[in-house]
C-alpha cells in the first residue's frame, strides 16, 4: 500500500488545501512524499532521513503507515510548525528530548513513548538536539479499537502510553533502553 500522497492527484489535492486553507504555498515535496515548508527542506535536505513504510495487510484497515525520523544535532534549530492531519500517531522518541511549545515560549518535554491524539489547531516544536524519532500513523476509527479511553480524551495533547498500555512488554523494553542510555552502559 503507497502513502496516500504519493500520486500527483494528491499532491495537487495538498497543495490547493495548503494554499486555501493554511494560506501557503510555501512547501515542497520531499522523498517518500512528505513536505516541509521550504526553509526547512533546504536547511535539513542532507542530514535528514524520513522514510514511511506500509503496515501489514492485517492493520492496513487500522494504519495509515509508519515511520521513522532521523535528524542530525543543530545548536541553530528553529521550532518546527506541526499542522492537523486528521490522524492519531503513537510516537517513540529514541533521540534528545523534543519540546512542545505551549505559549509562545513555555513548553513540556514530550513523553518518550506517546500518543498524540487528533490535533484541532498548529502547535510547534523543536527538537533539543539528536533526533530518532519512530512512530505509528493510526486512522483515528483504527486507533479506538485499540484503547478503552474516549478518543476526544485525546485530543490536542501528549498521552504517555504507560497511561493507555499500563504494563506492556514493548514499554518495559524502552525503560530498560532509557536506563542503559542515562547510565552511559553500551
Amino acid at each position: 500500500m503507497r502513502c496516500p500522497l504519493s500520486s500527483k492527484k494528491s499532491k495537487k489535492a495538498l497543495r490547493i488545501w495548503c494554499d486555501v486553507i493554511i494560506g501557503t504555498g510555501n512547501f515542497i515535496f520531499c522523498k517518500n512524499s512528505c513536505f516541509f515548508t521550504k526553509s526547512h527542506h533546504l536547511k535539513y535536505a542532507f542530514p535528514t532521513n524520513y522514510e514511511t513504510f506500509s503496515p501489514h495487510a492485517d492493520l492496513a484497515s487500522f494504519v495509515n503507515c509508519y515511520w521513522e525520523l532521523e535528524v542530525e544535532a543543530d545548536p541553530d534549530v528553529q521550532k518546527q510548525r506541526v499542522i492537523p492531519d486528521g490522524y492519531i500517531e503513537m510516537f517513540f522518541i529514541l533521540g534528545d528530548e523534543v519540546r512542545r511549545f505551549t505559549t509562545g515560549t513555555a513548553y513540556i518535554l514530550q513523553p518518550r513513548a506517546m500518543v498524540m491524539g487528533q490535533i484541532t489547531g498548529p502547535f510547534y516544536i523543536q527538537p533539543t538536539g539528536y533526533v530518532k524519532t519512530f512512530a505509528i500513523r493510526f486512522y483515528s476509527y483504527g486507533f479506538a479499537n485499540f484503547v478503552q479511553v474516549p478518543l476526544k480524551d485525546l485530543a490536542n495533547k501528549e498521552t504517555p502510553l504507560e497511561n493507555l498500555l499500563p504494563g506492556s512488554a514493548v514499554l518495559q523494553k524502552i525503560r530498560k533502553m532509557q536506563a542503559v542510555r542515562s547510565s552511559g552502559s553500551p
